[in-house]
């Protein structure tokens, strides 16, 4: 009842239920860890994922694909899952999915998987776009005089 009271008060920049469970992101968290300059990573599911990308477009989506159906099966087993046939069901609903994420990562070895993942991070982090705007550039290392040549000077790549 509480968490259905949230949601009617705006408190979660994106929520779901989920397996006859809710689950949701308070937005001020959000926000809070997004105002300090970092990235804010959010392990959540495809109708949440989508809720993120209408509310912030900037968001960066990964959709973590388990290296095969048997793979995933094997996995809730190994997790003593109870309602393993109602999540493979969701799995299959959710997978095709995968094409309207930014990028895909394919999750059969952990450390490969994670490494993967904060290379798109990274990767993210650099793209003009978000290292112009905002204070975004103060994370890379380049001081004031160097944005402000970028961002007053004029490029003609005929000349350079």
């Amino acid at each position: 009842e509480e968490f259905l009271k949230r949601i009617r008060e705006g408190f979660f920049l994106e929520w779901a239920k989920v397996y006859r469970y809710y689950y949701g992101s308070p937005k001020s968290e959000v926000e809070r860890i997004l105002s300090q300059g970092k990235d804010a990573l959010l392990i959540i599911d495809v109708q949440g994922a989508f809720e993120v990308k209408r509310k912030l477009p900037n968001a960066v989506s990964i959709f973590l694909l388990p290296p095969s159906m048997e793979e995933l099966k094997r996995r809730l087993l190994g997790r003593g899952e109870r309602e393993i046939e109602e999540r493979l069901e969701w799995a299959k609903k959710e997978i095709p999915c995968a094409k309207h994420f930014d990028y895909v990562v394919v999750n059969d070895l952990l450390d490969r998987a994670v490494e993967e993942i904060k290379s798109i991070m990274i990767a993210n982090r650099r793209k003009a776009a978000f290292v112009f705007d905002n204070e975004n550039y103060r994370s890379l290392g380049f001081g004031e005089d160097i944005l402000e040549a970028i961002k007053g000077g004029r490029c003609d790549a005929k000349k350079v």
